[in-house]
């Protein structure tokens, strides 16, 4: 915890700065969540935006740290084929899987700009940690063949809703606690660390290439299974 206060601290040190150059982030972010339990291994690209505020705080003439809140949302989809035993008789089913995630980002990078035509063109490399908080986070499942049904999971608290449910209501019950049983709840809290390239022109218009490295372990209370996720983005940054 005291990790945290003294990173959100030095956040809002850096942003209330008097030498603070504050700009604008939009862009592109892709995603290859990881999900390992035991054995089994599964990988999912999530497809996304972000956009936000951001300030550049010089430190020491061409060294800065880049600070800022940035808002993130992503979406993955995926389908696929399950078998289940169905009175001793095994029984495929179709499944089509969405995944929707919506997060605050607090980065910090460690920046160098090298100026290659003075008041013209720089390269800016940054690296540093960057904390997210998940506010957000939902599966939408659709199941055909043995057994149909649609439902919305939430990962962080694991409510369950039933948009089609074809089978007597009495069942609900039983299927949403076996359900909630075989899921992993989500942590809102995550740590990555990363660095970026980015193309400065006229000091104010920038074309920035990012790379995350998720640290932490996204299931809580898991022994057995991990989930982390790294992201790229791609973003156009303006600076005042």
């Amino acid at each position: 915890m005291k990790h945290i206060i003294s990173y959100i601290a030095l956040t809002f040190l850096a942003v209330l700065s008097t030498n603070a150059q504050p700009g604008i982030k939009v862009g592109y972010t892709n995603s290859t969540h990881m999900v390992h339990i035991g054995e089994e291994k599964e990988y999912m690209s999530a497809d996304g935006m972000t956009a936000g505020l951001t300030y550049d705080f010089r430190l020491h003439k061409d060294i800065y740290l880049s600070t800022g809140v940035l808002y993130g949302f992503e979406w993955a989809n995926d389908s696929y084929n399950q078998e289940m035993e169905v009175e001793e008789s095994v029984s495929g089913i179709n499944v089509n899987e969405r995944q929707m995630d919506h997060r605050i980002y607090l980065p910090i990078h460690l920046g160098y700009e090298l100026e290659v035509i003075p008041e013209i063109l720089s390269f800016r490399a940054s690296v540093g940690p960057a904390l997210s908080w998940t506010l957000v986070s939902s599966t939408e499942l659709s199941m055909f063949g043995a057994m149909n049904m649609e439902f919305t999971y939430d990962n962080l608290d694991g409510d369950l809703k039933f948009s089609h449910f074809p089978y007597d209501t009495s069942l609900q019950p039983i299927i949403t606690e076996s359900i909630q049983n075989a899921s992993y709840l989500h942590k809102r809290l995550d740590l990555s660390v990363g660095g970026s390239i980015e193309a400065l022109i006229i000091k104010n218009i920038g074309l920035e290439i990012g790379y995350d490295f998720g640290l932490l372990n996204r299931f809580r209370k898991s022994e057995s299974a991990t989930y982390r996720r790294n992201g790229l983005s791609v973003t156009f940054n303006y600076i005042f």
